[in-house]
């Protein structure tokens, strides 16, 4: 029987400086009606995009479009992987 796993506290940034806006607005339904499960939605005003915490990149989904990162104590962050769009639907 495995012993039950403690809560862990991690502080993540925001990936790219915007503003927050609510997840049900943003245009592509897959993410506006969390079927995979809850997030966040920025507006970005700046075209840079950082890390939300020290760590390596440890998965490039297939398309380019998404990451997993797992910081040093190998805590897999953002599954499903960060996903970055653009607003290319109609």
């Amino acid at each position: 029987m495995k012993a039950p796993q403690r809560p862990v506290h991690i502080d993540l940034m925001a990936p790219v400086s915007g503003v927050m806006v609510p997840l049900e607005t943003v245009p592509d339904p897959v993410f506006a009606q969390r079927m995979v499960g809850d997030g966040v939605s920025i507006d970005p005003i700046s075209n840079e995009l950082l890390s939300p915490l020290a760590g390596k990149v440890t998965q490039l989904h297939s398309a380019g479009h998404a990451v997993t990162i797992t910081d040093d104590n190998g805590l897999e962050v953002l599954r499903p992987p960060l996903t970055c769009a653009s607003n290319t639907l109609t």
